[in-house]
């Protein structure tokens, strides 16, 4: 009898052991209510194998917007994802209203999203809080305009894109919409903020020819576009306005755009340039005897530097190069002769045609290094800051010295990899230069012992 009187006591305990969350979600600055928000608590526990620990992950449902850390970013619309194991959700009412009852007694970290507000981490609601919250929301705005050429056209297919700053435009928007056929675009569900805006014509065809191993006659598709020959031009195949020497260029607007909290602002109008077709002319050049370097791997490449791209190729002969098709901006001139001659030289490409380059070519360099503190099973990358995909590596020995032979000449970054990942570069220094801060350029005039000093992160 004892026992049964026990048992009904814990019974009558575990049902009395639960909490109630309520409140309203309004319109920041109003009491007008958001209806049909979604609002989500998760429990906060000490350990993962607690029976009320959450599964679950803040996901962009835009384009990006979660920072590496997993925190949002300040220009996100946001969406709760994952398998939402531990999650209580439910919706507002025609008042904003929501309520949550006969929850496990925990402390609750409290997300809401609706698809025409921004975001909202509540934070962390105690389990010893009574009174019902209150929750403002700050609307997303709308910045919307049109892509037009410099004759007042609609430029359609379009990415018009919106971001924090510009660099972030090609690599990291936070919005992005395709203009329509009348060229119009719209840029929704952004929150209040300074914002860059610019627009970035559909991928163009390019005719190449000469490419080692594709013939004259070949069709070759590059930048999202195929085209044949110029024997298909010849015959009468292909018009030959197809191949006229210029192409859309990108639109972007020179200030940033104030957006307010449900703003709706007017770009106006994008204007897309119209740039030439250029040439890029000139010889690859052996630095030892002055002479035209001969045997040059695969022709010479163009690399985009601004936005960074893949390498243009060119077919040389008797190591001269003609880079044709290239849009104005920065790119790397570089060439490999097969007994291990590099060289590379940095151009801008402007609005008419450039002749007579020397890209001047030199021997690989070997580099010797001192690393310590002692590491076991380290390893010594230096990645290249300008060619993509290249980079050299070198096992550490107990000494720490060591010499790593046949170095491109070029600019590299100095890392250190270790099983544990815990490893990384201190400091770094060869002669008075600071390594960390200037990079590793390396030419034939590049002598000394590098001194690389490793430090190890702690859990």
């Amino acid at each position: 009898m004892k026992l049964f009187v026990t048992a009904l006591l814990l019974l009558f305990q575990s049902a009395a052991a639960t909490q109630s969350i309520q409140g309203r979600v309004l319109r920041a600055g109003s009491e007008r209510p958001v209806v049909r928000a979604r609002v989500l608590v998760a429990p906060i526990v000490g350990s993962r194998n607690d029976p009320l620990a959450t599964s679950i992950s803040i996901e962009s449902a835009l384009a990006a917007g979660v920072s590496a850390a997993g925190n949002p970013g300040p220009r996100s619309s946001l969406k709760i994802g994952g398998d939402l194991k531990g999650v209580f959700t439910t919706m507002t009412d025609s008042n904003g209203s929501f309520s949550f009852t006969n929850l496990p007694v925990a402390s609750y970290r409290l997300f809401v999203e609706h698809d025409d507000y921004v975001f909202t981490d509540y934070g962390v609601v105690e389990r010893t809080k009574a009174e019902a919250l209150v929750i403002p929301l700050v609307p997303t705005g709308v910045i919307f305009g049109r892509v037009v050429d410099p004759f007042g056209e609609p430029q359609p297919a379009f990415k018009v894109r919106a971001a924090s700053n510009p660099e972030e435009l090609q690599t990291d928007p936070v919005r992005e919409s395709l203009s329509d056929d009348l060229g119009e675009f719209r840029l929704y569900g952004l929150s209040p903020g300074l914002y860059y805006v610019g627009a970035f014509p559909p991928p163009t065809p390019r005719l190449v020819t000469g490419l080692p191993g594709i013939s004259f006659n070949d069709a070759y598709t590059i930048q999202g576009g195929e085209i044949n020959g110029p024997p298909a031009i010849a015959a009468g195949l292909v018009p030959t306005s197809l191949f006229a020497p210029e192409v859309k260029a990108a639109a972007i607007l020179t200030a940033p755009i104030e957006l307010e909290a449900g703003g709706k602002i007017d770009a106006g109008k994008l204007v897309a340039p119209r740039a030439a077709r250029i040439h890029v002319r000139g010889q690859f050049v052996d630095g030892r005897t002055g002479q035209i370097a001969t045997g040059i791997i695969g022709g010479g490449s163009a690399i985009p530097l601004s936005p960074r791209g893949a390498a243009i190729p060119a077919a040389t002969q008797n190591g001269t190069f003609d880079f044709y098709g290239l849009l104005p901006g920065p790119y790397l001139i570089r060439g490999a002769t097969s007994d291990r001659l590099t060289g590379e030289l940095e151009i801008e490409v402007r609005n008419s045609d450039i002749s007579n380059l020397n890209v001047i070519l030199r021997p690989p360099v070997k580099l010797q290094f001192q690393v310590s503190p002692e590491l076991a099973q380290a390893r010594l990358m230096l990645t290249s800051t300008r060619i993509p995909n290249l980079t050299l590596t070198i096992a550490v020995p107990a000494s720490g010295a060591m010499d790593m032979p046949n170095v491109p000449t070029g600019d590299y970054r100095l890392s250190i990899v270790t099983p544990d990942g815990k490893a990384y570069v201190k400091s770094a220094g060869l002669g008075t230069t600071d390594l960390l801060v200037n990079g590793l350029h390396v030419d034939d005039s590049t002598s000394g012992v590098i001194q690389i000093v490793v430090g190890l992160n702690r859990d």
